[in-house]
């Protein structure tokens, strides 16, 4: 299991809610909504829910690239993976 599947169950079996879950993945680096599901474990719905909430907060932003859409933190680049 690689990192961030490790950082989402610990954060996700703490009873954090949804949208603070994908925020901390998102610190990682900017990730697409197949990559956010795969990670979490989550139905698809569920992760975009919870994106959603992030958006309408002001937390993430989107934006289209390669074909398909990437979430990011507001404060950081999207083209950029934080290690």
């Amino acid at each position: 299991m690689n990192q961030l599947n490790t950082d989402a169950a610990a954060i996700d079996a703490a009873g954090s809610d949804k949208p603070a879950v994908l925020a901390k993945l998102l610190q990682h680096g900017a990730e697409g909504e197949e990559s956010l599901t795969r990670i979490t474990g989550w139905p698809v719905e569920v992760t975009r829910h919870a994106l959603l909430q992030l958006i309408v907060a002001g937390k993430v932003r989107c934006l289209r690239s390669g074909g398909g859409l990437r979430y990011g933190l507001r404060d950081a680049p999207l083209g950029e993976r934080r290690r």
